[in-house]
């Protein structure tokens, strides 16, 4: 006997004891189906860890102990500087530094790059450093950063 289940089969060995019932309401078909005691899913081994129980066992909950404390696992820089150089590396600085010249030569005529000064970490580090603080402390116009009045 086969039962159709949306779009799958089963089939059900004429052994097996099925009773169904229908609905004719809804146009349901409820089948039950009863299998051998000698069925392999009564026959399985049960290993004490994983076999069913209708008694509720008390399981012993250890107490959590990281090997390692939570929180930052890095430590807190001293300075700005520190906590900028997590950021940008100095293998960073130098690849942007070494990028920039090139574009700086493939955008002048070789006579004016003869006259251009090369890009430094240090350049790159101030430049950053002023824009982050720009950033921090806006000001209404570009020019009031340059003034030396207070």
């Amino acid at each position: 006997m086969y039962i159709g289940i949306e779009t799958t089969a089963i089939a059900i060995p004429p052994a097996y004891q099925i009773t169904s019932a229908s609905d004719s309401t809804s146009k349901s078909l409820m089948v039950s189906i009863t299998l051998p005691s000698n069925h392999h899913l009564f026959n399985k081994p049960s290993c004490p860890s994983t076999a069913w129980s209708t008694k509720l066992k008390k399981k012993k909950i250890h107490e959590f102990s990281p090997k390692v404390q939570p929180g930052p696992t890095i430590s807190i820089p001293d300075s700005p500087m520190e906590i900028f150089h997590l950021f940008y590396s100095s293998d960073i600085l130098d690849n942007i530094a070494q990028e920039t010249m090139t574009y700086v030569k493939q955008q002048m005529s070789p006579e004016n790059f003869l006259k251009f000064e090369p890009i430094t970490k240090t350049d790159l580090e101030a430049f950053f450093g002023f824009s982050i603080l720009m950033g921090i402390n806006p000001l209404p116009s570009i020019h009031m950063y340059w003034e030396r009045n207070s």
